[in-house]
């Protein structure tokens, strides 16, 4: 990895993509690895706002690749030196979402940010994400614009003010938006702290690695 240009990339825009950053062989291993435990141990993301998809929240608890992934050298060093001070905490969340006739799932529940301060992730696609596959999105150089768009709670009770409406989003940042797709393999690094979405799925399937890092 060039460290260098994903940093300015993460400072200027937000994330950076790196392509097969893991071989289709190996996230066909991971994928067979995972569905041979899925659901059990998900849990379902049923909100309303919230998304509808498949989270292991804790992964690397369960999967041998998960624990390699979250404890990536590389990654720490990007997510540390990004950050400005080491991680104390972290986690490899596997994401499962599936498509289903007259249900629109997603991921994550429209557009948000995840923290208002800086908030650095790593996700790998373990399947091919095109247009239908309820891909990631982000809104290049968007921190600290989301409380000019109108916020409002994720859920009934919530003070955090980390979502806004799509129609917000679009009037003001279309033209700033990023759909990201890409063959398994594909691993984005991003600063959450953007604004962001997972979009609805239209078909297939979508199966990720997501790691937290918390400093």
């Amino acid at each position: 990895m060039n460290k260098e240009e994903i940093l300015k990339d993460l400072n200027n825009i937000g994330f950076h993509i790196i392509t097969d950053y893991y071989s289709t062989e190996k996230c066909d291993e991971i994928y067979n690895e995972i569905y041979s435990n899925f659901p059990v141990n998900f849990e379902h993301q049923n909100q309303n706002e919230r998304g509808k998809d498949y989270r292991m929240v804790y992964g690397e608890r369960y999967f041998k690749t998960a624990n390699t992934f979250l404890n990536d050298s590389e990654i720490l060093d990007i997510a540390n030196t990004y950050m400005g001070k080491n991680e104390t905490k972290k986690r490899c969340q596997v994401g499962v979402v599936e498509y289903k006739e007259g249900i629109d799932s997603c991921s994550g529940g429209g557009w948000h940010v995840d923290n208002h301060s800086r908030q650095f992730k790593a996700i790998i696609y373990l399947t091919n994400v095109d247009l239908k596959s309820g891909h990631f999105s982000i809104i290049e150089n968007s921190r600290n614009t989301i409380k000019g768009l109108g916020t409002h709670p994720a859920i009934k009770g919530d003070l955090s003010q980390t979502r806004v409406s799509d129609e917000n989003v679009i009037n003001k940042n279309s033209n700033k938006i990023h759909d990201i797709v890409g063959n398994k393999g594909t691993m984005i690094l991003v600063d959450t702290s953007n604004i962001h979405r997972g979009n609805v799925i239209k078909e297939g399937n979508r199966v990720t690695y997501t790691n937290y890092y918390f400093h």
